[in-house]
């Protein structure tokens, strides 16, 4: 599988070794892990240069506006899919991650094979969602 033909995915924590290891893991899986960001301000530029299929999304990153935030105005403004990482969340921060019409959840420590499935769906809803060229 050449680099064209593998998923891109953008992590977006601000714990960089969680962040590092979830690359390494991705990577290993075979897929285009190519930016971490650890803030809104990083992630949009991250995007802005090269929009990803799947945003890893961090639902506590570092600055003033968190991952929901963050994926919200990703989503406003490109077409990518979002999965959340969080090492817990309150009934309120999951019903206010739930406007965003995520993909999935992963609980970290993020383990290989969740990640693969969660990963495996947001492909597929990423690939209904986009119209084929004509």
């Amino acid at each position: 599988m050449n680099r064209a033909d593998r998923p891109s995915i953008l992590i977006v924590e601000d714990d960089s070794i969680v962040a590092f290891d979830i690359q390494q893991t991705l990577v290993a899986l075979g897929y285009d892990a190519f930016a971490i960001a650890s803030s809104a301000e990083e992630a949009v530029a991250c995007v802005s240069n090269r929009c990803p299929d799947i945003v890893l999304m961090d639902i506590r990153i570092n600055g003033p506006i968190d991952g929901i935030s963050t994926a919200q105005l990703l989503l406003d403004r490109f077409a990518v899919q979002i999965i959340y990482l969080t090492a817990h969340a309150d009934e309120a921060m999951i019903e206010r991650a739930e406007r965003t019409k995520p993909c999935a959840y992963l609980l970290k420590p993020v383990k290989a094979a969740d990640l693969t499935s969660a990963i495996a769906t947001a492909l597929q809803v990423h690939k209904l969602a986009t119209p084929p060229l004509r």
